[in-house]
């Protein structure tokens, strides 16, 4: 089973949706994929630390 963090789509950030709001109309898409969820957690807290951006799956 892959990992991934996400963002919110162009349309998203045009129509201001919250991440939540994004994630339940399906308004995000993939900025990295991991193996493992460890390696997501630390990619996520290193590089994409921003909880109103970026979120993980």
């Amino acid at each position: 089973m892959s990992h991934r963090i996400f963002t919110l789509t162009d349309t998203a950030k045009d129509k201001h949706m919250t991440l939540d709001d994004a994630v339940n109309s399906g308004e995000i898409k993939t900025v990295e994929t991991f193996e493992t969820y460890d390696d997501t957690l630390d990619a996520f807290f290193t590089r994409y630390c921003d909880f109103d951006v970026y979120g993980i799956e």
